[in-house]
């Protein structure tokens, strides 16, 4: 259960959670290191910031997360999916995403969506999202210098790791 102070710091993110919510963006790197690009600083890091996390009634044996990352300049995620399903918005920035088994929902800003199959690249920008269910792998980039942030709801069985690498 979310605490007051919780919920009064996601209010004004109620438009983007509503997006995500609804079936909006991307996936993170979870526990799973991040590999830097040749224009990124060897310090470069993603980060996360955890809202909440619930395990709902109403999922029982689920895992229900709220989160940001922040993805730095010249950074790109490692190959991975998730066991579950997560759904998120861009807030800043451009990612170059990669679908690279099975498919993805793709929600654009503008209220249009597609389904894109592997292997794909993706440019999502501020407003676009994808929806990732547990049979898709991909991995994503920031070509860009400043820093990339996702807004994630992600919905995984309990115990299981924010992201599962590939390879």
């Amino acid at each position: 259960m979310l605490t007051k102070h919780l919920r009064h710091s996601i209010r004004p993110l109620t438009l983007a959670a509503g997006l995500a919510l609804g079936g909006v963006l991307l996936s993170a790197c979870g526990d799973a290191p991040v590999a830097s690009t040749d224009s990124a600083p060897a310090s470069a890091a993603v980060t996360r910031v955890l809202f909440g996390q619930s395990d709902p009634s109403n999922a029982p044996g689920e895992t229900l997360y709220l989160q940001q990352i922040a993805i730095p300049g010249g950074v790109a995620l490692p190959t991975h999916f998730h066991e579950g399903t997560q759904i998120a918005t861009i807030q800043a920035g451009v990612l170059t995403y990669h679908v690279v088994e099975n498919t993805v929902t793709v929600n654009r800003a503008d209220g249009t969506s597609e389904q894109v199959s592997a292997p794909a690249v993706v440019e999502l920008k501020v407003g676009d999202g994808v929806v990732e269910t547990s049979d898709m792998v991909h991995w994503a980039e920031n070509k860009g210098t400043q820093p990339v942030q996702i807004l994630l709801a992600t919905l995984l069985t309990k115990g299981a790791p924010l992201s599962t690498k590939v390879g």
